[in-house]
């Protein structure tokens, strides 16, 4: 899920994703998911900077999803702050995707 540049609050399009998650979740009836939540930056901002938005990205994420029925105990958060690009910092679109939040859900054995 995308983010803008030196925010960490929710978009609409990331609540209706999220929503998905917490509908799937739901429906399965199977608290053996994990949800795998990882933030990451692009590269603009000091190395601190970025380690404590990316904390901001993941704990909005991880607050909405308790908030709508998920149990803590089925997160998982890990932050990468500018560590993991997905594509080159040099340019704005490349900085725009390295701006993210993923989520994974997995199925533990």
């Amino acid at each position: 899920m995308a983010v803008s540049g030196g925010k960490y609050a929710l978009s609409d399009s990331m609540k209706g994703a999220l929503d998905r998650v917490v509908a799937f979740v739901r429906a399965s009836g199977d608290s053996r998911y994990r949800i795998h939540i990882g933030g990451h930056t692009d590269n603009v901002a000091r190395h601190v900077t970025n380690n404590r938005l990316a904390a901001r990205r993941i704990a909005s994420v991880a607050d909405y999803l308790v908030k709508n029925g998920i149990s803590s105990s089925m997160l998982s958060k890990k932050n990468h702050g500018e560590s993991r690009p997905v594509a080159s910092n040099r340019s704005e679109r490349g900085r725009a995707l390295n701006r993210r939040v993923e989520v994974r859900l997995v199925k533990s054995k």
